[in-house]
Formats: C-alpha cells, structure tokens, sequence
C-alpha cells in the first residue's frame, strides 16, 4: 500500500516538474515558480527515496518466506542420504552373506563326500540320504536372493513416492483447547525454545521495519511446537474418518484439534506411511506502526497451528 502511495506522489511530482518548466519557459520565472518547482523537486527525491529502501526491505524479507520450503527441502534430503547409504550397505552384506553359506555348503560337501567314502568301502552307498541332506541345506540360499531383490526394488520406489501436505488444525475453539496451546507456548517462550522474539529487532530498527513492512509477530511462523503426531478416530460420531491432532512433550499432553475433515477424507489411508509432521506456530502478539499516532502498537491474535506432513504413497 504505501510503494503505491509513494509511487502516486512520484508521478505527480514528475508531472508538476515537467508543468513548471514549461511555465517559467513561456512566462519567464517568478518567485513562487522558483519555490513551487524546488519543493515539488524535493518530494519527488523524497519518494524515490522510500521506494528504494521499501524495495530493500522486501528483498530483506524473502528468505524468511522460504524458511519453511529449506526445512521440508533439508529433512528430504537427510532422508534420501539415509536411504542411499542403506542400499549402498546391502551388496556388502550380500556379498558377506553368500560368502558364509558358501563355506557352509563347501563343508556340507566335504562332510558328505567322507560319508559317502567309508560307505563305498563298507559297499552299502545310500545316495538318497545325501540327497535329502543337501536339499534343506540348499533351500534357504536359493529363496533369499529374490527377497532381497524385491525390498530393494520397493525401497527404491519408496524415495520417488515421498509427498508433502499442509493443512490447518481446526477444532480449536472447543475443550479449551485454544487456552492449552496458549499455556503451552507461554512457557515454551518463557524456556527461550523461540529465540529470537520479534525477529530480533529493536528501536530505530524495528519502527524502520514497520513503516516500511507489515506487522511483526513475536513467534515467527517458521517456527514450531515438538511431538505433535496424528490419530485415527474412527468411533468419532460426526465423521469416521476423523484424524486427532496430538501432542506429547515435555510441557504437557492432550489433544490439541483435528485436520479438516476434506483432507481426512483422503490422508486417512496414508496416516500410517507418515515420515515426519511438523507443527508451525501461527498468530500470538504482533507489533505494527499507526500513522495516524506515528507509534508503534501492540496487538495480540489468538494462536493456531499449520501442520506439514510427509509421507509415502
């Protein structure tokens, strides 16, 4: 709103500019030409000004939108490594594995090859007992390659099917619910788990963020509570497909709301493929700057939560 306003008083300045040259060139200059054209001059600088450092402000501001974008980005790629590093393991235990049944096979046939000499001395060969020996020695070596193989091929579908969603907790304004997240990032805040309050900014620089930016929140929204997790609730008598949002810390433990019933509908299959599920603090104490007083207030909106979640499909 306010690069629109200074882009206003901008153009008009530039236009009454242009209007008072033309004037002076026909009409020659007087004095209140003079003064007219210097202070229309000086608020046009003036606004070049504020459009510039507006300008700065929002390109101050952009990494803290894609905040949240880096995390998710981050804790994929910490699982992807994880998983690579899994894979890369298993042809060596493979190869560990054939090894020893290797040995053990060589020493079954050792073993049978002196059973079947002192039989052939005795002339009483029975081959069908060296068949039956071998059989259930062999079996378990033929049957673990293939299973090997498939786990692998699922794992590696596994890291293509890993998908992101984020909704809101609703259901808060009910059991007191609002009240016991409110307690709970109280003292969360009061443990200095959000650090720092109000992105740490203070005096001349937080009114210069203010006039030039919107409200500043306390707890910023990239922010999050810890040991949030979902729940099924199928005897829910409104919606069987209900998910509970839980949470389970070291600053208390209940229910805190439900994921909206459209995306319970159809997360309700996936619930148990969850890899991680944040919980991103939103509202709380603001400050913002009133022009019409020039100072700088505080407000307060009741606090909410938004949830992220990864899982496979």
């Amino acid at each position: 709103m306010k690069k629109i306003i200074y882009g206003i008083i901008m153009g008009f300045s530039i236009f009454m500019i242009i209007g008072g040259i033309i004037t002076i060139s026909e009409e020659g200059a007087e004095t209140i030409d003079i003064i007219l054209l210097l202070a229309f001059l000086i608020l046009m600088i003036f606004s070049i000004y504020k459009l510039v450092k507006i300008k700065k402000m929002n390109e101050k501001n952009n990494p803290k939108e894609n905040y949240l974008k880096n995390i998710l980005e981050e804790e994929y790629r910490k699982k992807q490594d994880e998983r690579k590093y899994e894979e890369n393991q298993k042809p060596v235990k493979e190869k560990q594995n054939k090894k020893i049944n290797y040995t053990k096979n060589e020493k079954v046939n050792i073993e049978n090859n002196s059973e079947y000499n002192e039989s052939a001395k005795e002339d009483s060969v029975d081959h069908s007992i060296n068949e039956e020996r071998i059989k259930p020695l062999c079996f378990p070596v033929e049957q673990e390659t293939p299973n090997k193989i498939t786990n692998s091929f699922a794992s590696e579908n596994d890291e293509d099917n890993l998908f992101y969603e984020s909704f809101p907790v609703v259901g808060l304004n009910y059991e007191n619910r609002r009240v016991k997240l409110k307690k709970m990032i109280n003292a969360m805040k009061k443990n200095e788990e959000f650090y720092p309050l109000y992105d740490d900014l203070r005096g001349i620089e937080l009114r210069e963020e203010l006039e030039f930016g919107d409200k500043i929140y306390e707890i910023q929204d990239y922010e999050s509570i810890h040991g949030v997790y979902l729940e099924k609730e199928p005897d829910n008598r409104y919606d069987t497909n209900a998910i509970k949002v839980m949470v389970s810390n070291e600053y208390g433990e209940f229910h805190i709301g439900y994921i909206p019933k459209e995306d319970a509908a159809i997360f309700n299959n996936y619930i148990d493929n969850i890899v991680t599920c944040n919980a991103y603090i939103y509202g709380g104490k603001y400050k913002e700057f009133d022009d019409f007083e020039d100072k700088i207030k505080t407000k307060e909106k009741p606090y909410g939560l938004n949830l992220t979640v990864s899982y496979y499909k």
